[in-house]
């Protein structure tokens, strides 16, 4: 049954894959970035999530590292 499930709903899930990894992580502890795919190094307190797109605006306005 569960199997069935899955395949009604990746139809649905499948389009949003792609944003999915539109936003890079930062470690608030260090204000490092770890990037889009290093979000399990920090505990989910210390995420800060970022856009993207808003990335150069937001190294402007924060020390990252």
């Amino acid at each position: 049954m569960v199997c069935r499930t899955l395949h009604t709903l990746a139809p649905l899930i499948v389009p949003l894959l792609p944003r999915a990894y539109q936003r890079v992580c930062v470690d608030l502890r260090t204000l490092t970035e770890v990037g889009l795919f290093g979000y399990h190094q920090v505990p989910p307190p210390h995420r800060l999530w970022i856009w993207a797109t808003d990335l150069e605006q937001t190294r402007k306005d924060l020390p990252l590292t």
